[in-house]
This record gives structure tokens, sequence and C-alpha cells, in this order.
């Protein structure tokens, strides 16, 4: 039988064929190619269109892919490109596909333990880099003072944390085991369009944790509340300390600035 027969024959001729073909190209371990196309062919193009996914995943997560063996990644990648529906045709819909995959996916026995953090790690980089969010500067005072004034995050700001330090795993050295304590991390996009990070502690993380959760309050009275969640006198070297943090992320694109408080 001709493709060309195969093309021009009824809808549910036209759907086995599809499906055949389309399970071929995802498993060919496991599946039967349509008969209607020489084997060489088919083999040849579940190589290719594999390729590609395989291709586009490493780009997009290449510290994962140089963590794992080289068969277990691609295992990953055949795995994920076998079993995961996507809906989306756009390459750049695939790291997030590929994170829900992770997500869903029970957990193999050789899974490294850090292995859905790093991805996810990597998968906010890329976001960040992609995002079409504006940054409105309209009534923030760039150089405003933030103590007396109400601080503005940067809307392209993520805070996260995680149990492995995901972030150092980029060098060659051995993998720092999962801490006691999460590793706090808080990632952004500024203005010149490059993504950063910045490992905190808990005690900055709370405090961006308070001006991101719409407290509506000049940078002093953030810092005096969190003074009382950690027990401390909010006296001149706690203001002192808090206002370089504050300064420091206002340099680095994070505080954006300050708005005037409505009196």
């Amino acid at each position: 039988m001709s493709e060309a027969v195969v093309m021009n024959g009824n809808s549910a001729s036209l759907l086995a064929f599809q499906q055949a073909f389309t399970d071929y190209v995802r498993d060919p371990q496991h599946r039967t190619p349509p008969p209607s196309i020489p084997l060489e062919r088919m083999q040849l193009y579940a190589q290719l269109v594999f390729g590609n996914v395989e291709r586009v995943m490493g780009n997009m997560f290449p510290v994962l892919k140089s963590r794992l063996p080289e068969c277990q990644w691609l295992a990953l990648a055949r795995e994920f490109f076998r079993d995961h529906d996507l809906h989306d045709p756009l390459f750049q819909s695939m790291p997030r596909e590929f994170l829900n995959f992770l997500e869903q996916r029970a957990p193999a026995a050789d899974d490294p333990p850090y292995l859905l953090e790093l991805a996810h790690w990597e998968w906010v980089d890329y976001a960040l880099s992609i995002d079409t969010t504006e940054i409105e500067l309209d009534g923030i005072e760039r150089d405003g003072c933030i103590m007396d004034g109400l601080p503005v995050l940067n809307p392209l700001l993520w805070m996260l944390s995680y149990q492995h330090p995901v972030q150092r795993y980029r060098d060659e050295a051995p993998l720092a085991p999962a801490a006691e304590s999460p590793t706090y991390l808080v990632a952004w996009r500024d203005l010149d369009d490059r993504v950063g990070y910045l490992e905190l502690n808990a005690v900055t993380a709370r405090l961006l944790e308070l001006l991101d959760g719409g407290a509506h309050a000049c940078g002093g009275l953030v810092l005096e509340a969190l003074a009382a969640e950690l027990g401390q006198p909010c006296d001149d070297d706690f203001v002192r300390a808090g206002s370089e943090i504050l300064e420091d992320l206002r340099k680095r694109h994070v505080v954006l600035g300050a708005r005037e408080r409505s009196l």
C-alpha cells in the first residue's frame, strides 16, 4: 500500500495511520511502524524528532543534563517524549511541560534527590528571561528614601526555597547534600533585562516576604515588624543593618525604589 493510498483513504484509516505513526515516533522500541512506510525511513524520522527534542531540553536544562550520566539523561528525555502529552507545539513551552512531567511522575529508583529542585531552578531562569511583563517605573522614585517611603519590589521577582543548594550545582565540584534548613534564593530580571539570583539568609528572605506581602508600609515600619517577629529590639544597629540590606537590594534592582506615603 502506498502512502498516497493511506492519505486518500477514509477517515478511520487516516486516523489509524496517524496514530501508528505517532506511537512509533514516540516509542520506536515498543511500537510497530505503519506498514506503508519503509522501516528505515521511520527509524530515521524517529531519531531526528527525538534528537530535536532532546537537544532543546539539553539547552534548557544544561546543569541537570551535565549532572546526570548520559544514559540516565537520555532515558529521562525519552520518558518525557514518550509519556507526556504536549498541547503546545512551541519549543519555548517545553521547559514548563518538562517540569510538569517531573512533578507528576513517580520518582525512579535512580533519580538523584535534587532532580526536581534543580529542574525547577533552571526553569525559573528561563521563565524570567522570556517573561513579557514590563517594569513600570511611573510614580517610583529610584533614589527615594526606602526607610520613609514605600519600598517597591521588582515585579519580575521570584522568592524560592529549596532543600538542596541548587544554585551551586553549575560548578563541577562535588554536589553539596541537602541542608537541614532550606536554601533561600531570590531570582529576578533587572532593568537591563539580565536575570540574576542571590542566596539569602532566613532574615533577609523574611524581609522580602514582608515587602512582597503588600504591607503598604514604609521601610522603617517593615523593619520594626521584622524585629518584633525575631524578638529583637529595633535599635539603631538593627535599623542600620536593615537599611544596608535594602540599599543593596535596590542596587541589584530587586527593590526598584520607593513611592511616597499617602498622608
